[in-house]
């Protein structure tokens, strides 16, 4: 059994906002985004707890067990926050006070399943099966203050905006549920000493309820989300020429319903997004398994996929990606490791429709990407040195775009982390681990994803971190 609080409180704002540039395209705005947000407007509290329970009992005396897991997720928040609503051609900001109070999200997870082996068999099989569950309860009041217009990108002004959350323009409550459900059944045979055979099947179920209390006009708005299921199958196969190779392929399939916590109504007359996966790759350990290295090849394709754009569920559509991955993970001498990889991905939106972003590469995925780490640690215990460590490491992302016409980009960016450890002995079987380290040395400036033209998450600056942590 495990239970994890948490405590959060920080400053809340939407991202950078973009502004016009030559024809339809945009910029991100050369400005620091807390210079646009009123400090006393942009705060978020929260409170997370997580309970954990797994279990397994035998049956009999033999080789099947029956094992479950429970997980109950809860989340209470409140914000504030000031979000811009348009930029005018010459820079003008329109901008508004927005938050919600007493949100909460209540998530449980439930899982029974029975796990065994069939001996008398002509091969070799063993086989997992059993139920889960999900269910998910959102609530919460949102409040939105009228648009104030005022201040420009390059002098927001930010003391200007008036908190108007005591008399909102807007004010509802949303109370929403949904759940999803099914049995599912896995085998796993050897067909020969040397091949593995994996196969599954899921039943899923899902449904939902969707509740709006429009506190100002006085209209509430209900909606059900009818009760739908689909079978889906997976399969993967696993062939070991010799002792340290492994080449394999997998298929999965995939369902999920669209998910109500955008706060839009709308999406209940959306289709399930589904999809499907083949992959192929190999597998190889080397230098006596101080060396092992990986390289795949898949192919995937998602429909009726949604997407948030400045806080409005939409549309995309059909996606199909294509790429090839390569990792790496060694230890070439004692307390020296080195762990990287690198991936290429080809992928388009196919909506299958006339949407003028058919044929693009959707927002925020790059065509490549990269990372390094290497680390040593002394491991001489007659040494003063034992237990101290250092690493270094460098991640790449590759450009993308910042929405699915291709108006702006968010541009590739390299970032360089490193950081330095030490042991401390405590007793006979006890140690304390020292941490120092800073990430993103260079302090280099770069957007990690795109919410919509007026929400582009910044990458975090130079930061320097120090932890302490003991393990027994």
């Amino acid at each position: 059994m495990k239970h994890e609080v948490t405590n959060d409180d920080r400053t809340l704002d939407r991202g950078i906002p973009t502004v016009a540039g030559n024809g339809s395209s945009r910029l991100i705005a050369d400005v620091p985004i807390n210079t646009a947000y009123h400090p006393d407007f942009v705060d978020r509290q929260t409170t997370y707890n997580i309970f954990e329970f797994d279990g397994a009992v035998p049956l009999g005396d033999g080789t099947w067990s029956l094992e479950n897991k429970m997980l109950f997720y809860t989340e209470k928040e409140q914000d504030v926050y000031v979000e811009v609503r348009s930029i005018a051609n010459d820079g003008t900001l329109t901008r508004r006070v927005s938050g919600n109070d007493d949100r909460r999200l209540d998530t449980l997870f439930g899982r029974l399943q029975a796990r065994g082996s069939f001996e008398n068999l002509a091969l070799p099989v063993q086989v997992v099966g059993g139920l889960e569950f999900h269910n998910q309860d959102h609530s919460w009041t949102n409040f939105n203050g009228s648009n104030q217009t005022g201040g420009t990108v390059t002098n927001p002004t930010p003391e200007i905006l008036v908190d108007d959350s005591g008399s909102p323009a807007s004010l509802q409550t949303f109370d929403l549920t949904q759940k999803s459900f099914g049995p599912y059944a896995m085998v796993d045979i050897d067909l020969l000493p040397s091949v593995n055979l994996t196969a599954g099947l899921r039943y899923e179920f899902y449904e939902g309820n969707y509740h709006r209390d429009n506190k100002v006009t006085n209209v509430v708005t209900t909606a059900d989300q009818a009760l739908d299921s689909h079978l889906t199958k997976s399969a993967g196969l696993v062939w070991n020429p010799k002792k340290d190779l492994a080449i394999y392929a997998s298929y999965d399939e995939t369902f999920t319903a669209q998910s109500l916590f955008a706060a839009d109504n709308n999406i209940l007359q959306l289709d399930p997004e589904r999809g499907r996966q083949m992959e192929v790759g190999v597998k190889m350990n080397a230098l006596d398994g101080r060396l092992l290295l990986s390289a795949a090849i898949f192919d995937i394709r998602k429909d009726n996929v949604v997407e948030t754009v400045n806080g409005t569920a939409q549309l995309v559509g059909g996606i199909n990606a294509r790429g090839i991955e390569f990792s790496g993970v060694g230890n070439p001498l004692p307390g020296w490791n080195i762990r990287g990889g690198a991936g290429f991905l080809e992928a388009e939106i196919d909506s299958q429709t006339s949407s003028s972003s058919d044929g693009n590469r959707p927002r925020g995925v790059p065509k490549v990407t990269a990372s390094l780490w290497t680390s040593y640690e002394f491991k001489d215990t007659g040494s003063n040195l034992d237990g101290f460590g250092m690493g270094f490491g460098t991640t790449y992302i590759g450009t993308r775009f910042g929405d699915d016409n291709h108006t702006f980009k968010l541009g590739q960016y390299l970032l360089f982390d490193a950081g330095i450890w030490y042991y401390l002995p405590v007793g006979q079987d006890k140690r304390i681990r020292f941490d120092l380290g800073v990430k993103n040395i260079t302090d280099a400036t770069y957007y990690t994803a795109s919410g919509g033209t007026y929400r582009i998450n910044p990458g975090a600056p130079r930061s320097v971190f120090a932890g302490m942590r003991m393990d027994f």
